[in-house]
């Protein structure tokens, strides 16, 4: 018999970014506590930008991050591991966007300076479109 206060189902997490390049994940499946779920730094400055995908090539979540040096890395997350599966320099600054919904894997990003919007295809294996020149 299973305790009432043990839950099977995967936590509520909210992905927060630091000021010093790590991100936290908060579990926030009970309302009246707020836990560390785990915390991982793949960034050396700031986090700017951060946003979550889902991957239709395989069961696991990604997380796309942008730090104050416009270092954009593309994070694979497990349910026991979380990995760094791409990584790249961007030439500006951008603000990334996902669709509400239909689109999985879609990540549209625009740069701050031109306006220019780009659309991104993100897998487990990083961005296809490659490089410094995708955004």
């Amino acid at each position: 018999m299973q305790s009432p206060n043990i839950s099977t189902s995967p936590p509520a997490l909210l992905a927060v970014g630091l000021s010093k390049g790590t991100i936290v994940f908060l579990d926030i499946s009970n309302e009246s506590t707020l836990s560390i779920h785990c915390r991982f730094s793949y960034h050396r400055e700031r986090i700017t930008e951060i946003i979550a995908v889902s991957d239709t090539s395989s069961s696991s979540g990604l997380l796309l991050s942008v730090c104050a040096e416009l270092k954009l890395n593309v994070t694979k997350l497990q349910a026991d591991s979380i990995t760094c599966v791409y990584s790249c320099y961007l030439t500006g600054e951008v603000s990334l966007y996902a669709p509400l919904s239909g689109s999985e894997g879609l990540i549209f990003a625009c740069n701050k300076d031109s306006g220019e919007m780009n659309v991104l295809c993100v897998t487990d294996k990083g961005i296809p479109m490659g490089g410094r020149n995708a955004v």
